[in-house]
């Protein structure tokens, strides 16, 4: 796969009257947030508690109308995006997009990067689009799972690849083998759409 150990970052991957209506909808009081202790499904030892909301979750659609419409334009763009960059053609399925939630917590506990982790054991392609400008940094390491060993590496073990900053209508594509984590963010709230994309 011409992506494998690759990083590549889009501003304005959607029109800015989409990052406008997305960031309305997302934040708006009628989309349902769920509460969840630790915002890397429990990796974090201090728990470090957010919201999100799997929009589409191992293949099965949660959400429709508008909402689902925007999310298919965002994952279409990122992959023409991709094909731009590689210049190869291929088939991709969407396995998984989740929204996070993130807010600055008032007495941070331990490092502010968030456990380090890979979203789900398959090869895939991960696509990060910031919903709106905030601190709180994805990392993404220069360390990689691989399926014949699945140590995880000590976090003085990790050498950073990338960081990259939440900026509105940016979005982070990478090899999803890639270790990786968010910051927790200190002044502003922190707002996500997490995709996972596998080649097939």
């Amino acid at each position: 796969m011409e992506w494998e150990n690759k990083v590549f970052v889009v501003d304005d991957i959607l029109p800015k009257e989409q990052q406008e209506e997305l960031k309305r909808i997302l934040l708006g009081n009628q989309f349902p947030w769920h509460f969840i202790p630790d915002v890397t499904g429990g990796e974090s030892r201090d728990g470090r508690p957010a919201f999100d909301n799997k929009l589409i979750d191992d293949g099965k659609v949660n959400v429709g109308g508008r909402p689902l419409d925007l999310l298919q334009q965002l994952t279409n763009n990122s992959l023409t995006k991709l094909y731009e960059e590689l210049n190869v053609k291929a088939n991709y399925e969407l396995f998984r997009i989740r929204s996070i939630l993130q807010m600055p917590l008032a007495n941070l506990v331990g490092s502010r990067c968030d456990a380090h982790h890979i979203d789900f054991f398959k090869r895939h392609l991960s696509i990060l689009y910031y919903v709106i400008d905030s601190d709180g940094d994805t990392v993404i390491y220069e360390n990689m799972y691989h399926p014949n060993d699945k140590k995880v590496p000590e976090p003085n073990e990790l050498k950073v690849k990338k960081e990259v900053t939440p900026k509105q209508g940016r979005v982070v594509i990478f090899d999803g083998y890639h270790w990786h984590t968010g910051t927790q963010p200190e002044k502003h709230m922190r707002c996500v759409i997490n995709s996972n994309v596998l080649q097939i």
